[in-house]
């Protein structure tokens, strides 16, 4: 059914009150990737093939949609939240304002909450670096092993006017020091972006370790990203006589 960009935005709001209710209940923190379940289901759900030939509002009424129902259902994994307000960033600007307002309510709701202030700052990631960075410094300081406020701050760190070679170094540590063998693609761009040799090994190491015994394909579905982010470095140090990663 055709939704129009006003109904989309209060539609955006009613959802995220609801899920932020959901989420209250529950002080669990994201671990480094999504459960299974929900890997499964974003691949299956999200599959872009679904939304061939909608009109650009219906596709983004479906996609918000099925958002809500997985944010109701996982309310603690970041993913959701973080896909939301990526795909309002570049599918539509016109959505921010009221993602970034929803964020904001829902950490003034709970402002102990490390999750809610995390999603408060990366809703403010591309308009606002150093807001973002404020509150992705405020919610590793609520929970020091929540993975992801370091990732948050490494891309800032990494980029722009807020690029700090040293901070963006530290905050990737802290990261695979809590995810050794993540696959996340953002993780890996961090990583080559900061271009550490040692560290780029142990992490090809521990990656190679886990994908032995890998059952669930996601995994296996992101390797290609991973191989591809630093190939560039990989490059780099045979040419100077280093041994590959892979």
């Amino acid at each position: 059914m055709f939704m129009s960009p006003g109904r989309m935005l209060g539609f955006i709001a009613t959802l995220l009150t609801c899920s932020a209710a959901n989420a209250q209940s529950d002080k669990s923190l994201p671990g480094c990737e999504p459960p299974r379940e929900l890997r499964v289901a974003m691949r299956e759900q999200l599959d872009p093939k679904k939304f061939e030939g909608m009109k650009t509002y219906e596709r983004m009424a479906r996609r918000v949609e099925i958002i809500q129902a997985l944010m109701e259902t996982y309310p603690r994994e970041v993913y959701r939240a973080y896909d939301l307000i990526w795909y309002a960033w570049y599918g539509d600007l016109d959505l921010l304002p009221a993602l970034q307002q929803s964020f904001k309510a829902r950490e003034k709701a709970n402002p102990s909450d490390p999750v809610a202030v995390y999603w408060s700052g990366y809703s403010r990631f591309w308009d606002d670096a150093p807001e973002a960075i404020r509150k992705f410094q405020q919610a590793r300081d609520l929970a020091p092993d929540f993975p992801w406020p370091y990732l948050g701050l490494a891309g800032l760190y990494g980029r722009g006017k807020t690029r700090d070679p040293k901070a963006l170094s530290d905050n990737i540590a802290a990261f695979f020091k809590l995810c050794p063998s993540s696959t996340d693609a953002e993780t890996q761009r961090g990583l080559a972006t900061e271009g550490n040799q040692d560290r780029m090994t142990k992490v090809a190491a521990a990656i190679r370790a886990r994908l032995r015994d890998e059952t669930d394909p996601a995994p296996l579905h992101y390797l290609p990203k991973v191989i591809e982010v630093i190939a560039a470095h990989v490059s780099a140090t045979k040419r100077h006589g280093q041994s590959s990663l892979f």
